[in-house]
């Protein structure tokens, strides 16, 4: 009975430490390629997504991050830091609608939840969506976003899903959001076959 016991703990510890390995992995290759693709920069994957860093993701995700890095026009959002390396991302994402705050305030520096998310995922796909529908929207699109925590997702866990999509098809066609995108050295999916 003792070497049963010493078996299955040896093996509780040893696939214990495989699993997150894997995970692991997943998470860097997602964060490898969206380097490779030019819609990432910065490669830290464990601190949460903050609103401004969100900005970015979502213009290159449109395929406008040049033009945002460039926007020079004012604006009217209150708690901008000045000089802050963000002011035209969150000025261009917030002139286009794509991502608003309240009262005259962006909160650059919020962190995202998983909600927020989906939201931006979806509309990179041009899929739009009510607030409280969010969730159900995506499962339909087929996104996918795995957190830890659903109030703080992690840059990597957000690269993941952001991955994801990019071999996905745009809504109502054929092509993928990365084949839209002509990103650098990415190749779409081969078609399933039947």
């Amino acid at each position: 009975m003792k070497r049963v016991l010493s078996l299955v703990l040896v093996l509780v510890l040893v696939l214990g430490a495989i699993v997150p390995a894997f995970a692991e992995e997943t998470v860097s290759q997602a964060t490898t390629d969206l380097q490779t693709y030019g819609v990432i920069a910065n490669t830290d994957e464990a601190t949460p997504l903050t609103r401004a860093q969100m900005a970015v993701l979502y213009s290159r995700l449109q395929g406008k991050g040049t033009e945002a890095e460039a926007h020079a026009l004012p604006t009217t959002l209150t708690d901008l830091k000045e000089g802050a390396w963000y002011i035209p991302w969150v000025s261009y994402v917030a002139e286009q609608g794509w991502m608003v705050g309240s009262d005259n305030k962006f909160r650059p520096d919020d962190n995202v939840s998983a909600q927020e998310v989906k939201v931006l995922l979806l509309k990179a796909l041009g899929y739009f969506t009510e607030w409280d529908n969010v969730t159900a929207d995506a499962e339909a699109a087929g996104i996918t976003l795995t957190t830890a925590d659903a109030s703080l997702p992690l840059r990597g866990e957000v690269f993941t899903a952001v991955r994801a999509i990019l071999d996905m098809p745009m809504k109502d066609a054929t092509d993928t959001l990365g084949t839209t995108l002509a990103l650098t050295d990415y190749v779409a999916p081969a078609p399933a076959t039947v």
